[in-house]
C-alpha cells in the first residue's frame, strides 16, 4: 500500500473469513507518507483444496470506508511434478 497524502496513516486488518492454508502479516501497522507498506499474504496448503481468505482493511484516514479484499487459493494434484517437467523440457 502507498499513501500519497502528506501524512502517515495507521491500518488494521480484520479477518472476516479465515482458512488455515492462508497466513497474512502484519495485521496492523503504519502506511508512511510516500512510501510502501507491505502486507504479505501466503498460501501454503497442506491438502488439495480451494481456499478463501476474506479480510477488511481499516485505515485511520478521516472519513475512509473499510476495504474488503478476498483471496482465493487453489491446489491440485501433480502441479509440482508438472512444473518440474516443464522446467526440464526447456533446459
Amino acid at each position: 500500500m502507498r499513501s500519497t497524502a502528506p501524512i502517515e496513516f495507521e491500518y488494521i486488518i480484520e479477518i472476516i473469513q479465515k482458512h488455515p492454508a492462508f497466513s497474512i502479516e502484519p495485521l496492523e501497522g503504519i502506511i508512511p507518507f510516500n512510501e510502501d507498506a507491505l502486507i504479505n499474504v501466503t498460501f501454503s496448503p497442506k491438502e488439495f483444496c480451494t481456499a478463501i481468505l476474506s479480510i477488511q482493511l481499516i485505515i485511520s484516514q478521516f472519513n475512509s470506508k473499510p476495504i474488503v479484499c478476498t483471496f482465493y487459493g487453489n491446489s491440485n494434484p501433480g502441479i509440482a511434478r508438472y512444473r518440474i517437467f516443464l522446467l526440464s523440457k526447456f533446459k
